[in-house]
């Protein structure tokens, strides 16, 4: 006959238990294999014979068992592939709502669970028939929850360990929310990461102090190809001191900490600058564009960043582009655009008319027709303007 199982308590000792789980839950979403930690933690202070982390989707009838204690591949492998679908204690999804912990006899009486396929089949395998769930979160027809199972010869859940339950429940339920809302901002994070890697543009996010806190593949390439940017103990200087005095004027005037946060600020014309730096050398200058993004200061933790972005076309990698939006918007020709993105390039009337094979006389009467396209005046105007529409 198996031993009784005691049943649970308000004493020192089961509360000194229940704390350690409850740091286990916590600490779970800031270690690999943390939730294995965190049920095999619950699994010894319920007594189960195996715990689960899973989901189930309740259009579909598919379910994964996403963490097991003990490990088990076999289990999940086969839950996912072929008994989900068969598993009668989610005939309803109003049985799972968020915070509600239930023991497998209050959906299904045992008699009817071991007449079950599911339990002929999968559950009697593993030794398995008592089941307490905790549901931690539902999305719409999807539920995840907590499954902690006993076998045959051991007694069914009682209050005391729904109750035990209940309190674990909570602090799972949140840490499984943090974990996941820091998962897909690190995803996003990545994403944008690839995305901003892939443009041409040297794109640099700065403090006030023009401190880097972060930059792109284009801006590390774009400090090595040009002498007229560089960094100092990772802060962005330029390297002539009347243009660097300029540069961190307007990092500062755009990083100031008044500036709201948001796409519309960093949309709007009061919120931007445009610098031009020629550089100690005889190369194209670069056009920095500089743009405010906004306070980053959070209220409850009393700090933050005021930033700016530095977004600058590299002479050394500007590409002829017929998709340009300049292009489309002022509907220049296939020569108006090739001589265009020679000019943003910082190349001269003469070198532009060499790369095109034509006369200067012909580049000029091209630029000509630019100008009064775009309603520019001179080739720094045409630049300028190319940054403002390509890059905003």
């Amino acid at each position: 006959m198996s031993k009784a199982i005691p049943t649970v308590n308000s004493d020192a000792k089961h509360a000194s238990k229940i704390d350690a789980v409850i740091y286990q839950i916590h600490a779970a979403s800031h270690r690999e294999g943390g939730w294995s930690l965190a049920l095999e933690g619950m699994r010894e202070l319920l007594h189960g014979q195996l715990a689960t982390l899973a989901k189930y989707h309740f259009l579909t009838g598919r379910g994964e068992k996403l963490v097991v204690t003990p490990s088990c591949d076999e289990f999940r492998t086969a839950y996912a592939a072929e008994y989900a679908v068969r598993n009668p204690w989610f005939f309803s999804s109003q049985d799972y709502p968020a915070g509600r912990v239930m023991s497998g006899e209050e959906l299904l009486h045992p008699d009817e669970l071991q007449r079950s396929d599911f339990y002929q089949r999968f559950l009697r395998r593993y030794n398995l028939l008592h089941r307490l769930c905790g549901v931690l979160l539902r999305e719409d027809d999807i539920a995840y929850y907590l499954a902690l199972y006993r076998s045959p010869q051991q007694p069914a859940f009682d209050s005391g360990d729904k109750a035990t339950l209940q309190i674990l429940l909570r602090h799972c339920s949140l840490a499984f929310t943090h974990e996941r809302d820091w998962l897909r901002t690190h995803s996003l994070q990545q994403a944008i990461q690839t995305v901003v890697d892939r443009i041409s543009m040297a794109v640099f996010l700065v403090d006030t102090e023009a401190r880097v806190v972060f930059s792109n593949q284009a801006a590390e390439q774009l400090l090595v190809q040009h002498d007229g940017l560089t960094l100092r103990d990772n802060c962005v200087r330029a390297t002539v001191r009347t243009e660097n005095r300029a540069l961190l004027e307007a990092i500062e005037e755009m990083a100031a900490a008044d500036n709201p946060a948001g796409a519309e600020s960093f949309a709007a014309e009061s919120a931007t600058k445009i610098i031009t730096l020629l550089g100690a050398r005889k190369q194209p200058p670069l056009v920095v564009t500089v743009r405010a993004i906004g306070n980053t200061r959070s209220s409850q933790l009393g700090s933050g960043q005021s930033l700016a972005a530095l977004v600058i076309n590299n002479p050394a990698t500007v590409q002829d582009s017929h998709d340009c939006a300049l292009t489309q918007l002022y509907q220049l020709t296939p020569a108006q655009t090739r001589l265009t993105t020679l000019i943003v390039a910082g190349h001269t009337l003469a070198h532009a008319a060499r790369e095109l094979k034509v006369s200067e006389n012909t580049v000029r009467s091209h630029l000509k027709q630019i100008f009064q396209k775009t309603e520019t005046h001179s080739q720094m105007e045409l630049v300028h303007l190319h940054t403002r529409i390509c890059i905003g």
